[in-house]
């Protein structure tokens, strides 16, 4: 009997430690941000989208830079929302490049940023992070 309430004890403990240990799914997301600060970039939700499911911000701080545009990805390609100063023709190829979980880029005074669903892999993350650089250097 005492031997049954001993393996009830130790399997209440060693469920309580499983359950401290990260799944496979945090474990992907873990590496996406791992790589994402590596390239100088923040990470943070985003709430304001209005899409199902959770976005994430991935930002990179800017020290100049004029202005700020939104560029949304609608059907196969990206528009420019919320600003009356570009034009359509102003869109820069590299949005392109992004995985195809980025739904939104912000360039603002201070600061570039992707929208993203956090639904890749390590590649993607570096590849959210050089594009960014790349808008960077052009505003």
């Amino acid at each position: 009997m005492i031997w049954i309430a001993v393996f009830l004890v130790i399997a209440l403990l060693l469920s309580n430690l499983m359950a401290l240990i990260p799944s496979k799914g945090e474990r992907k997301v873990m590496k996406l941000r791992q790589k994402a600060y590596e390239s100088g970039l923040k990470v943070h939700e985003n709430t304001d989208i209005e899409q199902d499911g959770r976005w994430f911000d991935y930002v990179l701080l800017k020290k100049h830079g004029l202005g700020s545009v939104r560029y949304c990805r609608e059907g196969n390609g990206w528009v420019i929302k919320n600003t009356a100063a570009v034009t359509a023709s102003e869109i820069p190829k590299q949005l392109e490049l992004l995985p195809a979980g980025v739904i939104q880029v912000d360039v603002k005074l201070g600061r570039v940023s992707a929208c993203w669903d956090e639904k890749g892999t390590v590649t993607d993350a570096a590849q959210v992070a050089a594009v960014l650089k790349q808008l960077i250097g052009q505003a």
